[in-house]
This record gives structure tokens, C-alpha cells and sequence, in this order.
């Protein structure tokens, strides 16, 4: 059974006279939230928008949707940060329209390193056709903080789109 997550930590989701709650299963009116609430899970979403690439480029990211910005925030506009505790779902999908034909590749960095595990690479038939490659991994913030960017490597792109989607799982 899914069950929504109201944060009632804003005046948003409660009326007047309740108490701001973490988080509760059920909107925040009368009756006020139970005294059991579960804990809010951290999430955001990014658009990736680059109008050209040229090989080994970090892809911008833009804020789409971010729960708090306390535990997934930006750091900039092509990285993201991952505050330490944690374990991260990281999905994306990226849509390259290519100058000319050849092979691409998207590379998910983490802390400023390459993460080939997780990379993905398609093929660009001829100039002006578009491809697209998608994947979705987890990562560790257990002991230490992290950053999260997107490396886009392959013949210069005319348009580069797209969308990455952090989930806290833990």
C-alpha cells in the first residue's frame, strides 16, 4: 500500500493551531497529525538543458524540485550535493542531438570521479539525429559527504536535454 507524505513543517500542509510535525501520513488539519509520523525522505529533481556540448562537458543541471535543499542541494550549475548519512537513488535520461554522426557517452561523476559503471553510451546515426540513454544507481553518503555531475562525452552535440531524479532511501 503506498501512502503519501505530507511535510508539516510548513503552513502549507497545516491549518491554523496545529503543530509543525516532521512529517505524517495524512494531510495536517483537524484532527492534527497522529503523534506517530514517519520521517520525510529527501528528493529532487534537475533538468539538464545544454544548447551545445562539445566532448568531456559537464552538463548543466537545473532545479526542477528539491524537497528541503538541507541533504540534496546545488552546488552549482552542473553539480549537485549529497550531504553525508545517506544512500542516494540517482536515476537520468539524456537526450543528445548530434553535429555529426559517432558514438556518445554520459558519465555520472561522483565526488569528481568517474563512475564507468554507471555510464551510458549511444549512437548518433548522422548529423542531426538525436539518442537517448538512461540509468539509475544508488550511492553512499554513509561516511562522508558527495557531489553528483553528469560528463558528456562524443562528437559535439547541437542539444543536449534531459532530467536527473535524486531519491533519499535512506
Amino acid at each position: 500500500m503506498k501512502m503519501n507524505v505530507y511535510d508539516c513543517r510548513t503552513d502549507d500542509n497545516c491549518q491554523a493551531g496545529c503543530p509543525k510535525t516532521l512529517c505524517c501520513p495524512q494531510p495536517c488539519c483537524p484532527p492534527c497529525c497522529p503523534p506517530i509520523c514517519i520521517p520525510c525522505q529527501e528528493y529532487a529533481m534537475f533538468h539538464i538543458l545544454d544548447n551545445t556540448a562539445a566532448s568531456n562537458t559537464d552538463l548543466t543541471l537545473l532545479p526542477i524540485l528539491i524537497s528541503s535543499g538541507q541533504v540534496i542541494a546545488p552546488v552549482s550549475g552542473t553539480e549537485i550535493s549529497l550531504a553525508q548519512g545517506h544512500i542516494f537513488e540517482i536515476s537520468y535520461q539524456v537526450t543528445a542531438t548530434g553535429s555529426t554522426a559517432g558514438s556518445f557517452q554520459v558519465e555520472p561523476l561522483i565526488n569528481l570521479v568517474p563512475e564507468a559503471s554507471h555510464s551510458t553510451t549511444a549512437q548518433l546515426s548522422e548529423a542531426g539525429m538525436s539518442a537517448s540513454v538512461s540509468a539509475a544507481f544508488l550511492v553512499s553518503t554513509l561516511t562522508a559527504p558527495g557531489t553528483f555531475s553528469l560528463q558528456y562525452t562524443g562528437p559535439n552535440a547541437s542539444s543536449v536535454t534531459g532530467a536527473v531524479v535524486i531519491r533519499e532511501l535512506a
